[in-house]
């Protein structure tokens, strides 16, 4: 079997494609975890015997890319709310390729050689094939990098369609760091789910922060960003 790559270079083609998240508005200011109902999902998942639990990055690379941001011809994977952006940095910062246009959002091999600052499970066949989608995804951190911008600063950025590391410290963002979870079901027969809560301070200003998001069977049910 080999797992490698499998599950999260798949997740990199469904979030291009436009399926996993296309542009946010809806906001949401309910204070109950989101993610109970992703760990209620992966328990009766886990209890399928035709499936087992593989970890990442040690046995799957993890997510080939270094931010949760990209912008693709038919969508756009963009957290809105409020008039900001939130923006999940998985990987080291300093290690992001200085070149790379991070709208592009996946880059193989390379995002696999900096540090993921989130560890994780995926629940999948034995027998499955590279590329095959896992029954559900968890993943969390507790020193994960997530930056907050003005919206309006943003888009002027990304007009002409790059947008490097470089360019988004120039925006000046508030850089917060602190736990960030998801629950990622990304298989339409399993009942598709994408949920995420993240929460933190920002060192600058002594601002905390948080985050949530859910979505189900393809489609936004909340998303919500406190700033304090």
């Amino acid at each position: 079997m080999k797992l490698q790559n499998s599950f999260f270079l798949v997740l990199a083609i469904t979030i291009v494609c436009g399926v996993t998240f296309s542009s946010c508005s809806k906001d949401d200011d309910g204070s109950v975890s989101v993610l109970e109902e992703g760990k209620k999902r992966y328990e009766e998942l886990k209890k399928n015997p035709d499936l087992i639990e593989v970890s990442f990055p040690d046995v799957d690379p993890g997510p080939p890319f270094y931010a949760r941001v990209g912008k693709f011809p038919d969508a756009e994977l963009v957290f809105r709310s409020k008039g900001k952006v939130f923006i999940p940095i998985l990987r080291g910062v300093s290690c992001i390729d200085k070149e790379f246009n991070l709208l592009d959002l996946a880059h193989v091999p390379n995002a696999f050689f900096c540090q993921l600052t989130i560890t994780g499970t995926i629940l999948i066949e034995a027998d499955a094939q590279p590329g095959d989608f896992p029954a559900i995804g968890f993943g969390q951190g507790e020193n994960v990098d997530m930056w907050i911008l003005d919206e309006d600063k943003f888009d002027n950025a990304i007009a002409d369609g790059v947008l490097t590391i470089g360019e988004l410290e120039s925006l000046q963002p508030l850089m917060g760091k602190g736990s960030y979870a998801e629950y990622n079901v990304p298989r339409d027969e399993l009942g598709y789910l994408l949920l995420i809560e993240a929460s933190g301070t920002v060192a600058s200003t002594n601002q905390k922060f948080s985050f949530s998001y859910v979505e189900r069977n393809r489609q936004q049910v909340s998303i919500s960003l406190d700033l304090k």
